[in-house]
């Protein structure tokens, strides 16, 4: 979805929280930088260990209520893609919802096969 917006040149208003385990671990950065640059898209890398030297788009954590609400102040009128292993997008689209996001603003899909 992040290369076809950046192709397209479609500048909508976008954060992308992607969360792994350690920067080593981050698929498709380059596509992610490049989208950055062309059309703006904020992102920010959630590291769950700590690594040698953190960038400032880099977040040592886990994707939760809190860093949700810190990092998108205005989540309640944002739509919500929310990508990965199901456990994963289960929990997220748990906290969305104890925050007060609806259903029809929180889309799901699942990578089949990681745990």
């Amino acid at each position: 979805m992040v290369k076809y917006l950046a192709d397209t040149n479609d500048a909508r208003p976008a954060i992308m929280l992607y969360g792994e385990r350690s920067i080593e671990d981050i698929a498709y950065r380059e596509i992610f930088e490049e989208a950055q640059s062309k059309i703006g898209l904020v992102v920010r890398y959630v590291i769950g260990s700590m690594p040698q030297q953190l960038s400032s788009n880099e977040i040592v954590g886990m994707i939760n209520r809190d860093l949700i609400a810190r990092e998108i102040p205005d989540y309640a009128s944002r739509t919500f893609y929310i990508s990965g292993p199901q456990s994963m997008v289960k929990g997220v689209k748990k906290e969305l919802r104890s925050m007060g996001v609806s259903r029809r603003n929180i889309k799901t899909d699942y990578f089949f096969g990681y745990a």
